[in-house]
């Protein structure tokens, strides 16, 4: 199953929208590996938060618009 912004699991409400859509970009990557959802969801979402810290204001709005 391919998430989207407008269908996702529920742990990722919450989460700053940002985030969410970079977590979903690489959640829906690892799952494309056969990664299990429950471990892709986990991770990305770890990774996303870690790219959101790391990122500059530049780096962040450009993803925004892509």
């Amino acid at each position: 199953m391919t998430w989207t912004m407008t269908n996702c699991p529920d742990p990722l409400i919450p989460v700053r929208q940002l985030v969410r859509k970079k977590a979903i970009e690489l959640a829906n990557q690892m799952m494309a590996d056969n990664v299990p959802e429950h471990l892709a969801l986990m991770m990305a979402l770890r990774e996303a938060h870690q790219w959101y810290r790391a990122a500059s204001t530049e780096s962040r709005a450009a993803y925004a618009r892509a």
